[in-house]
Order: C-alpha cells, then sequence, then structure tokens
C-alpha cells in the first residue's frame, strides 16, 4: 500500500487535455483577457450549477429558462435585457424570448461581445 502512495505522489503531472485543447483553450484565454481585461477575469466567479447559484426548482417552463437567463446575464454583467433566447425542441425552434424593455447601446454592445 505504502509504494502504491509514494508511486502516486512522485509520478509527474499530466495535464488532463491534449495539445489542440490546450492551444483553444490558450487562444479563448487571451481572446477573453484581450476583451474584457485580465481584472474581470480575476475577480470572475465560476458559476456552478448548484443551490447558491440557481436557487428553486427547475421544470423547464419558460418562465424558468428566462430566469436562468436574467441569472447568468449577471454573472456575466451583461444587461439581459439585451439579450434574446431561442427555444428549440429535436432540433427546431420552439419559441424565443426577447425583453420587450431593450437596452442602452453601452450594453448592446457587452452583450454581443461577450456571446460572439
Amino acid at each position: 500500500m505504502l509504494q502504491w502512495i509514494r508511486a502516486f505522489f512522485s509520478s509527474p503531472p499530466v495535464c488532463p487535455v491534449n495539445d489542440d485543447e490546450r492551444e483553444w483553450l490558450d487562444d479563448r484565454f487571451a481572446w477573453l483577457i484581450e476583451e474584457f481585461g485580465i481584472e474581470r477575469l480575476r475577480r470572475g466567479v465560476t458559476v456552478l450549477p448548484t443551490k447558491q447559484f440557481f436557487p428553486g426548482h427547475y421544470h423547464a417552463t419558460e418562465d424558468e429558462i428566462h430566469h436562468l437567463l436574467v441569472i447568468v446575464a449577471r454573472q456575466m454583467d451583461v444587461d439581459p435585457d439585451c439579450l434574446w433566447l431561442s427555444y428549440y425542441q429535436d432540433g427546431a425552434r420552439s419559441g424565443t424570448f426577447q425583453s420587450t424593455k431593450g437596452c442602452t447601446a453601452k450594453s448592446k454592445r457587452q452583450a454581443t461581445t461577450a456571446f460572439n
């Protein structure tokens, strides 16, 4: 048993992604830093599918899906009124939500940048 523990902790660390995946990740993070700045990444919170970030029950109703959109938009510092959401079922669009409030030009740019 002791030999197994020693071997486990003495082996060199192995990267969990291959070279192509690592390059893609590096490129995406470079884009995020260029677009939003390093400080935004440093102060960002990793949002997990837990009650802490997504309280309540989820039954996939349109109201609940819209509520999730609002939660995620706020976590991204994007005005949820600038976003629209299309619903798909079996590969076909079954509905679209778009806020009736609209958004400011600044918010529209932020939302466009975050999702393109």
